[in-house]
């Protein structure tokens, strides 16, 4: 869109809402600005055509995802500005039908606002699906920290989070617009109606604060260790040595507090597990007998010709090694789509393809009382993915471990922002979800999405240190609602807007 066309009240309304919307995420955390970080966009574009709002709003969009996705810069600049340019046309979408629709209208009424709030839904969730998905910054995310807030997606899912935030946004939009046309009754109507949501979902949230938050005599003990092996590092030949070193002191260390199964994160260790080597295997599973503890670990498992990024659990050593092989793989980063198709794509992203697992596998571990406890792993960006977490929940898994690396982004907000998926996945399931990633954030997050114990210097910084932490795991016997049915409130989301449709256009043309 021509600079000439837009004036620079414009611009400026359209720069306000993703800076606010930034903000709003880590590592600043200002999670208020979300719930009216749209209305500045909104507002400017309202009385917009249907074209020019959709390429404001798709400016906005780039603006935010450069914001918070500049990490990707590490690995790659061409790749952060077309993903960022592909990102933007999920605001340009909500942009345009914004103005389109509320044009039709005299107000951004109840039903409005409710299909708008739907809409925001539907674009969240395709984005989350399509070219494998991304689910990464979604709206309601904003809000991990605001604990009360968060409990309501243990029914509807983060979606259901991101269409308060939305909704929030339309209604503040509408009361600031009635109190210019001084209709202060009306817009009193509104904040009171507004006040009340918040009242019911606080209300809520006190209500399984409280109920989620009582002691249980079961524990299991873990320690997660956080190794903070430098990426340039990890692959080294010379570096296999004292990589494997670290792992060791900080486990032997970790042993003093007498855990019941010791986590390293993903691909700690730093040589391939070949199916058929019976020698490092034997050598890992001697240690785990010795020390009488359980260990799980992040490695690259051969077998035959494939390759696999794994968990691998060794429990003593007669039980056979157990294996998880990644199910969602990250596209461009463990395997190259259309490789097949596109070979001159190989040229550009010199990477050879992980193969990708299919068994959702439950790993079993035993407590110090011989109570048995049944957890899945989730590796790297796994935990972005909720229906990954409820099918290992259904399946029966007692806790989730998220084991990850993200040294490759440096020290920036990608850390925090990875740890936003897994503070949702554990209050949508009730279950407890521990992190256990090379450079941080290392953590313990229990059913109710508090992180309550995370790897940290006497600083206080968790990125990027070395250390490891013990913690205790509870279990959840009761499904959640959002473990029993799914994304149903997008399947709601989706068919009101269906009908909102319908009612539309029969009133268009009755």
């Amino acid at each position: 869109m021509p600079v000439r066309l837009t004036s620079l009240k414009t611009l400026l309304y359209c720069l306000l809402s993703p800076i606010l919307l930034w903000l709003a995420f880590p590592e600043l955390n200002l999670e208020y600005f979300a719930w009216f970080s749209f209305v500045p966009l909104l507002f400017i574009i309202r009385n917009k055509s249907g074209t020019k709002a959709f390429w404001l709003s798709y400016f906005s969009g780039f603006i935010f995802f450069i914001l918070t996705l500049y990490w990707l810069v590490h690995v790659t600049l061409i790749g952060l500005i077309i993903l960022c340019l592909y990102l933007a046309f999920y605001f340009a979408f909500f942009g345009y039908f914004f103005v389109c629709f509320r044009k039709k209208f005299s107000r951004l009424n109840i039903f409005l606002v409710l299909f708008l709030s739907s809409l925001w839904v539907i674009l969240e969730y395709i984005r989350s699906q399509v070219l494998t998905g991304f689910p990464w910054a979604l709206l309601g995310y904003s809000q991990y920290l605001n604990i009360y807030i968060i409990q309501l997606v243990d029914i509807t899912g983060g979606l259901g989070l991101s269409f308060l935030v939305m909704f929030v946004n339309l209604c503040v939009l509408e009361i600031i617009e009635l109190l210019s046309q001084r209709k202060f009754k009306l817009a009193a109507k509104i904040i009171s109606n507004v006040l009340l949501i918040f009242l019911l979902i606080y209300g809520y949230g006190f209500y399984s604060l409280n109920k989620y938050s009582k002691q249980e005599k079961t524990t299991l003990g873990v320690s997660l260790i956080q190794g903070n092996i430098p990426q340039e590092n990890k692959w080294q030949s010379n570096f296999k040595t004292s990589i494997k070193e670290v792992y060791f002191d900080l486990s032997f260390r970790a042993l003093k507090e007498n855990p019941d199964i010791i986590i390293w994160p993903e691909t700690a260790y730093p040589d391939y597990i070949v199916s058929s080597d019976k020698q490092t295997l034997g050598l890992l599973s001697k240690i785990v007998r010795d020390t009488k503890c359980p260990l799980l670990f992040g490695a690259i498992y051969q077998k035959q010709d494939n390759y696999f990024n794994s968990a691998v659990l060794i429990t003593d050593d007669s039980t056979p090694v157990e294996v998880y092989n990644k199910i969602h793989l990250v596209p461009f980063g463990e395997y190259l789509p259309l490789r097949k198709y596109i070979l001159s794509l190989e040229n550009f992203v010199p990477i050879a393809d992980f193969n990708a697992g299919s068994e959702f596998v439950i790993f079993k571990v035993k407590n110090k009382q011989n109570k048995n406890f049944y957890f899945g792993v989730l590796i790297c960006f796994e935990d972005t993915i909720a229906e990954l977490s409820r099918i290992f929940r259904l399946r029966g898994a007692d806790f989730l471990v998220n084991i990850t690396n993200d040294a490759w982004f440096k020290k920036s907000s990608s850390p925090y922002q990875h740890l936003q998926a897994s503070v949702f996945r554990a209050v949508e399931n009730r279950i407890c979800v521990l992190r256990a990633a090379n450079t941080g954030v290392s953590c313990a997050i229990d059913k109710c999405g508090r992180i309550i114990k995370r790897v940290k210097d006497i600083q206080g910084r968790d990125i990027f240190v070395r250390g490891f932490i013990k913690t205790e795991v509870t279990k959840q016997g009761i499904l959640s609602f959002y473990s029993l049915f799914g994304d149903i409130f997008v399947s709601v989301c989706i068919l009101y807007t269906l009908l909102f449709v319908i009612y539309y256009i029969k009133k268009k043309f009755a």
